[in-house]
């Protein structure tokens, strides 16, 4: 309940508390390894998931965890080498732009270009997959493609913070 209420630090206690009564919780592993990421605290995070894979090596969203670690600490080809296997397999998080992200950090744009199209293809509401191409088409000199993905990026965000104000009028 708390993990579903965002209280992440008070969620993680509960599932340390479980994880000492019975080390074999992979879920309770998980799930800590979320509350960890969510609140920052990645090198905890990271020993999380690692545990969880340790226990049940399939588990393909503490692959994606591990591999937004590794785009958060710049470990760009370890990051590639987790997300493409995970796109491939239609994961349905948002791999192909993290993937993108991590190409362009890596300076390979033509490729980080291909996997953001793919991305914005998939989920066109995305105003992050929008700005970061809109960037990659700025380093390539596509200036009026840039033009219109920053538009379309304003344009996405626009309407998430419409979307939350009227949700927050409903209460």
């Amino acid at each position: 309940e708390h993990l579903q209420q965002a209280r992440f630090a008070l969620a993680a206690e509960k599932f340390e508390k479980a994880i000492a009564a019975d080390p074999s919780l992979v879920i309770a592993r998980y799930d800590l390894g979320v509350c960890y990421f969510a609140d920052g605290r990645f090198a905890e995070a990271r020993q999380a998931f690692e545990a969880v894979l340790r226990l049940e090596p399939d588990r393909k969203l503490a692959r994606y965890y591990l591999a937004r670690l590794d785009l958060l600490e710049d470990h760009l080809d370890s990051a590639i080498r987790a997300l493409e296997p995970l796109a491939a397999q239609g994961l349905g998080a948002d791999e192909f732009y993290l993937l993108g992200t991590a190409y362009f950090k890596k300076g390979q744009t033509d490729t980080a270009i291909a996997r953001l199209k793919h991305a914005a293809l998939l989920n066109s509401g995305d105003s992050r997959v929008h700005f970061q191409l809109a960037r990659a088409y700025q380093r390539v000199g596509k200036s009026e493609d840039a033009a219109r993905e920053y538009k379309l990026s304003t344009e996405s965000r626009d309407q998430d913070q419409k979307r939350s104000r009227d949700l927050s009028d409903c209460e």
